[in-house]
């Protein structure tokens, strides 16, 4: 049947007023793909919704990625530089190192020379020690030579030295008849040799004194003294050896308290009464 206006507003009015009948009447005229829009809708709406906070969520997120990247690139920029400089004052640090390598290469150097012209300066001051010790005895000699009759005239009167050759030469029969030409050689290296007779008792025979002389005597000044004298001995001579000096070695001091050997120092002497039983006994 023909539908007019009127029946649609009827129809209208009737689904107005029963609304169940709407439900119904959509049911009809609507598939179910339609009827179900609404709550598809909703659901999307809902779907959007969710899709809309997971991308701010994700965009939050990002901002903070953004940020963390930015502060690690930030902060990557300044371990590089860090490193920039750390390779920088490496390399300083390198080169002061060689430069410091090379000083003490130079220093070395320089201690090796410096050692150098210190054991030739101890060599140079050895000799020199040496020389002016040769030459102090030699002074001294000359000294107990002139100053004999003062320093000996307590126990010997008439007392003069001997020169070597004039020993040699008026004593040269007995001396060549009793001595090797290597003792005799040897009792003429006496620093001093004096001659003379001793005060007591008169009747003595002449008395040669050995004497050898130091600026400190030692235990080599003691031997040699006591070894010429025992030459001159051998000779047929009485003889008395001496040793002459400013100071004694501790060695030697020990040595004297016992052996008849004659020690003057600072111009005095002792012993002579043990050196004189020695010589007579």
């Amino acid at each position: 049947m023909a539908i007019t206006v009127r029946d649609v507003s009827d129809l209208t009015r009737i689904l107005t007023r029963y609304p169940e009948w709407r439900a119904e009447m959509r049911r009809i005229v609507l598939s179910d793909e339609l009827l179900a829009m609404p709550e598809t809708m909703r659901e999307l709406a809902a779907a959007q919704g969710r899709t809309e906070q997971r991308m701010e969520e994700l965009a939050a997120a990002q901002v903070r990625t953004d940020a963390r990247l930015e502060a690690l690139t930030q902060r990557m920029e300044e371990l590089a530089a860090a490193q920039t400089r750390t390779d920088q004052r490496m390399e300083e640090l390198r080169a002061a190192q060689a430069r410091a390598d090379q000083r003490m290469e130079e220093l070395r150097a320089a201690q090796v020379r410096t050692e150098g012209r210190l054991d030739r300066l101890t060599d140079e001051m050895r000799e020199v020690r040496t020389d002016l010790g040769k030459l102090k005895g030699r002074v001294l000699e000359r000294e107990y030579a002139d100053k004999a009759p003062a320093i000996f005239g307590g126990w010997l009167r008439r007392l003069r030295v001997v020169l070597p050759g004039s020993l040699e030469a008026e004593l040269e029969d007995q001396l060549a008849e009793r001595l090797s030409l290597e003792e005799l050689r040897d009792v003429l290296r006496l620093d001093v040799i004096l001659r003379g007779r001793l005060v007591q008792p008169e009747a003595q025979p002449e008395v040669y004194l050995a004497l050898e002389v130091s600026s400190v005597v030692d235990r080599g000044d003691l031997e040699r003294a006591q070894r010429r004298a025992g030459l001159l001995r051998k000779a047929g001579l009485t003889a008395l050896p001496v040793v002459a000096g400013e100071e004694l070695t501790e060695g030697v001091e020990t040595l004297l308290e016992e052996a008849p050997v004659v020690v003057v120092t600072d111009g005095h002497g002792r012993g002579w009464d043990r050196a004189l039983a020695a010589s007579y006994g």
